[in-house]
């Protein structure tokens, strides 16, 4: 009886997971292809984007990642759109899938028929990564921002985002 308990002891204690460090080590560098939504009146509200992000692992499960993204909205006069910022995403690590959410804080720079424009923008991410390999990343992910200062310019303050991304995984040391 002993030994069997000893022996499920022993199994019990190697069972109990080491803490991961899978992420807190890497960077990825990630390009996305991305549909831009604008929830507003005379501007033109879709288009494409093209963003880089630059994902550096904080710990087991945290990412901070600086990311830039330009959209354009084609139309007779294109609206640009030029959104800087960073995020911090948490990863439920499960096997070669990987969800994730996050929040991020960002400055959105406009161009439309010859006046510029800058707001301040807060975001909530939520995605989907699949582990290729341990170098590729290919993910999903959808972007809601709001813009709490064209609140009182009449104006719809969000934009929305969704995007396809592939991303190189690069080790610190």
């Amino acid at each position: 009886m002993r030994v069997v308990a000893l022996v499920l002891f022993g199994a019990a204690l190697g069972a109990i997971p080491s803490q991961a460090k899978a992420y807190e080590d890497q960077i990825t560098l990630g390009l996305d292809l991305a549909y831009a939504r604008a929830f507003v009146g005379d501007l033109p509200t879709q288009g494409p984007m093209m963003g880089l992000s630059l994902g550096i692992g904080l710990g087991d499960a945290w990412t901070l990642t600086p990311r830039v993204a330009y959209a354009i909205h084609p139309d007779e006069a294109p609206l640009h759109v030029l959104v800087t910022g960073v995020e911090l995403t948490y990863l439920f690590d499960i096997l070669k899938v990987v969800p994730f959410v996050g929040v991020g804080l960002d400055g959105l720079t406009s161009f439309w028929q010859g006046e510029p424009g800058f707001d301040f923008a807060a975001h909530i991410v939520a995605g989907l990564d699949w582990l290729i390999s341990r170098k590729w990343i290919a993910g999903i992910d959808i972007r809601a921002y709001v813009l709490p200062l064209a609140l009182s310019s009449g104006i719809d303050p969000v934009y929305l985002t969704a995007g396809l991304r592939i991303s190189y995984v690069f080790e610190r040391y």
